[in-house]
């Protein structure tokens, strides 16, 4: 056999190894890929949105149009303070709540584990008021009792908190309802605690010229 014919048959060894590598690559992927979409049919995405303000459990089965709500945990945010600012047309032109970097603070609210659709029903409602629309950030955060390693939560931030109008009484009220919702958690209480009108428990605080007021 001559030199040539070798080479020839080494030549073609070596591209039909390479295409049965190729094939099996191929295979193995298309493997991963359709068990990816099978997993992700039984065991969709986990969205953590924390909730500080108005979206208390009773408010989020009513956006989303449920019976029961959604499966929430006590849980809170640290470095951050809970803010008031701009006004809204759907709380009396009061202001409503965000959150806004403070050192060696914490905001408790309740953080709810939805799906991608449900998540983005709730992205319509907090961009319904389009004159202080709010963004969808991801921000660390802690689930109380369950967990000591950080948790990115899903966050809706107030695009520009300028203080403008203070609070209405029935949006903090709202707010109320949400801490409500925090200590019943945290105690495995079974029961609504009763609001209260006069002295909340919401400490009034507004951003003027960029440093953080109590009202």
């Amino acid at each position: 056999m001559s030199i040539y014919m070798i080479v020839q048959r080494d030549y073609i060894i070596f591209c039909l190894i390479l295409l049965v590598i190729v094939y099996l690559a191929n295979v193995y992927l298309a493997n991963v890929y359709l068990a990816n979409v099978y997993l992700s049919n039984i065991y969709p995405k986990k969205y953590y949105l924390f909730s500080y303000g108005s979206n208390s459990a009773e408010q989020m089965k009513q956006r989303l149009g449920l019976l029961n709500p959604p499966k929430y945990y006590p849980a809170f945010i640290n470095n951050y303070t809970r803010i008031f600012a701009g006004k809204n047309k759907f709380w009396q032109n009061g202001a409503t709540a965000t959150i806004y970097p403070e050192k060696n603070s914490k905001v408790k609210g309740i953080v709810f584990e939805l799906s991608k659709q449900q998540i983005e029903k709730i992205d319509y409602y907090e961009n319904k008021d389009l004159t202080m629309s709010y963004n969808r950030k991801i921000i660390k955060g802690y689930i109380v009792n369950k967990s000591n390693k950080a948790i990115p939560f899903n966050v809706y931030i107030m695009n520009n908190p300028k203080f403008i109008n203070l609070p209405s009484k029935e949006y903090l009220l709202a707010v109320n309802k949400l801490l409500n919702n925090y200590e019943n958690k945290l105690n495995n209480n079974f029961f609504i605690l009763p609001l209260i009108k006069s002295n909340l428990p919401i400490k009034v605080k507004v951003l003027i010229n960029g440093k953080i007021k109590k009202l």
